[in-house]
C-alpha cells in the first residue's frame, strides 16, 4: 500500500515519470504483455490492487492515473455490473491505445454491451468474450489488425447451430480458443498463430484451418461428429504440422490426416464405445505415430468410454520412445488389462513414468488389483528403467479411504528401499466438498509418508 511518503517523493517528478512509474506496478493480467486472465480470475479490477488504488492516496495521483489511458488498457465486465461501468471504462482507455477485453454477458444486456464495443474492434489486442451465439457471430468479416490472443465462448450452451462467423484479418493472432463456438471460421494464412483450441464441426474445415496455420506448437481438437462420406470415400493426404509438440484430440478420428514429425505430448480422450468410429481403422494411433515418426515423450489416454482392451497393447508398441504413460481408466477390469500389458518388456520399452488415475471413482482397489499392480513392478523393472508409478483414485465413503493391506504396505516399502522405485497412491473423497485427498503412499520426495491428508481446492 502506498504511503503518504510515497505520494511526496512522487510529487516531485513530471506527470509523465509517474505514469511510468505507475505502468510498471500493473499486475501481469492488467499490463499490456500479460496472458489473458483466467475464468476463474475476479471480473472487476480490484480497489486494492493498481490502476484503482493509486486513484485513492491523493487527488494529483488520481488525475494522473486518470489522464494515463494506458493505465486502463484491461477492462473486465459481466452482467452484474452497470453500463455505465463498461461506458466509465472504455473511456478512460481513450481512443489510441489497445485493448484487452473479458466481457460476460447473457441474452438481456448482450446486445447492447456489443453495441459499445464493436466499433474498436480494430484496438483489440486480446479478447474473451463469452456471449450468446447470436452476438457472436456480430464478429463476423471484422479486421482485427493489433489481435494477439482470441477466446470465445458461447454464454451457454445451445442446441442451435449459428451461421459461419469468419474472422476476416487477424495477422498478428498467436492464440484462439473456440472449444464452445464451433462455427468459427478464419480468412487468410496465419503465421503466427501457435496454440489453437477448435470443437470441429467438419473434418473438411478443420483440415482447412490447420493447413492456414503452419507453425502451430499447440493443437486442441474436441471432434464429437461424424466424418462426411466423401472423407471415408477418398481420405485426404495427411497434412504435416512440422512444429506441432502437443496434441490432445477427443479420440483417434483426426489422427488418419495428421504427420507430426516433432509431437512429444499427445493427449487422447475417448468418448465413443464404437470400436469401428466411421469406418477409421482400429490402429490409427499405432499407424499415425509410425507415419510421424515422432520421438513421443508423453501419452495420455483417457478410456471414458471406450474399453481399453481396445487400446493396447499392440496398438501401443509403435509407442517405443514414450517416457510417460497416463492413462484413465473407465473400470477395473481397464486396470487388470493395463497391469497385465505393462508388465511385456516390449510395450513402451523406454518408460519411467506411469500414471494411472481413476477420478470418477469406477475402482475399489482391492486386494487382487494391488497384487496385479506388485505383480507388474518387478517385472517391469527387470527389462525397463520403470522409476515413478503414480495411482489415483476416487473414493466415495463416509469414514475415509482405507489403508491396503498391510501386505501391500509392506511389498511398497520393500520396493522403494531396495529397488528404489518411487510410489505415490493417492485416494480422493468425492463425497466432501471441497474434496479431501489422501496420500496412502508416497516416496516421491525421498521420506515415505503413509496416510497423509494433502489440501486440495477442487470443488
Amino acid at each position: 500500500m502506498p504511503t503518504e511518503q510515497d505520494s511526496l517523493i512522487l510529487s516531485v517528478f513530471p506527470p509523465e515519470i509517474t505514469q511510468k512509474v505507475f505502468r510498471h506496478c500493473l499486475l501481469p493480467q492488467y499490463g499490456p504483455a500479460g496472458p489473458p486472465r483466467p475464468l476463474s480470475h475476479r471480473w472487476s479490477p480490484s480497489p486494492r490492487e493498481a490502476p484503482l488504488l493509486f486513484t485513492q492516496i491523493c487527488r494529483q495521483w488520481r488525475d494522473i492515473c486518470l489522464n494515463a489511458p494506458d493505465l486502463w488498457t484491461s477492462i473486465d465486465f459481466d452482467e452484474n455490473q452497470s453500463i455505465e461501468y463498461l461506458l466509465t471504462s472504455l473511456s478512460r482507455a481513450g481512443n489510441g491505445v489497445p485493448l484487452s477485453l473479458r466481457i460476460r454477458a447473457s441474452d438481456s444486456t448482450a446486445a447492447l454491451v456489443m453495441d459499445m464495443v464493436i466499433p474498436s474492434v480494430h484496438r483489440w489486442q486480446r479478447i474473451h468474450l463469452i456471449l450468446p451465439a447470436a452476438e457472436l457471430v456480430r464478429l463476423h468479416m471484422h479486421h482485427f489488425p493489433i489481435l494477439e490472443q482470441l477466446t470465445l465462448c458461447v454464454f451457454e450452451k445451445e442446441s442451435r447451430m449459428t451461421k459461419p462467423t469468419v474472422i476476416q484479418n487477424g495477422p498478428l493472432l498467436s492464440y484462439a480458443d473456440a472449444r464452445t463456438f464451433p462455427t468459427l471460421h478464419f480468412a487468410g494464412s496465419l503465421h503466427l498463430l501457435t496454440r489453437l483450441r477448435l470443437h470441429a464441426l467438419d473434418t473438411s474445415q478443420t483440415m482447412a484451418t490447420l493447413r492456414q496455420c503452419p507453425n502451430l506448437l499447440d493443437l486442441t481438437c474436441d471432434y464429437r461428429d461424424p466424418y462426411p462420406y466423401s472423407f471415408l470415400l477418398e481420405p485426404p493426404e495427411p497434412l504435416e504440422l512440422p512444429s506441432l509438440c502437443l496434441l490432445k484430440v477427443t479420440d483417434h478420428r483426426m489422427l488418419p490426416f495428421l504427420a507430426t514429425p516433432n509431437l512429444e505430448r499427445l493427449h487422447l480422450q475417448y468418448t465413443s464405445r464404437n470400436e469401428n468410429v466411421m469406418g477409421i481403422p482400429r490402429d490409427a494411433l499405432g499407424s499415425f505415430l509410425t507415419r510421424s515418426g515422432c520421438d513421443l515423450l508423453f501419452l495420455s489416454i483417457n478410456t471414458k468410454e471406450m474399453p481399453y482392451s481396445w487400446l493396447m497393447a499392440d496398438r501401443l508398441r509403435p509407442a517405443n520412445s514414450v517416457r510417460h504413460l497416463s492413462v484413465t481408466v473407465a473400470d477395473s477390469g481397464d486396470f487388470m488389462s493395463l497391469m497385465s500389458d505393462i508388465s511385456l518388456p516390449s510395450v513402451l520399452p523406454r518408460l519411467v513414468h506411469l500414471e494411472v488415475r481413476d477420478p470418477a471413482a469406477v475402482l475399489n482397489m482391492t486386494m487382487e488389483q494391488y497384487d496385479a499392480m506388485l505383480k507388474m513392478l518387478p517385472m517391469r523393472r527387470k527389462h525397463t528403467a520403470l522409476e515413478k508409478v503414480e495411482l489415483f483414485f476416487g473414493r466415495r465413503s463416509v469414514g475415509g479411504p482405507r489403508t491396503p493391506h498391510v501386505a501391500v504396505m509392506q511389498e511398497l516399502r520393500r520396493l522403494a528401499e531396495e529397488k528404489g522405485l518411487q510410489v505415490r497412491i493417492t485416494a480422493r473423497n468425492r463425497l466432501t466438498s471441497p474434496y479431501v485427498d489422501v496420500r496412502l503412499f508416497d516416496n516421491f520426495d525421498g521420506n515415505a509418508l503413509e496416510y497423509t491428508y494433502i489440501p486440495t481446492f477442487e470443488a
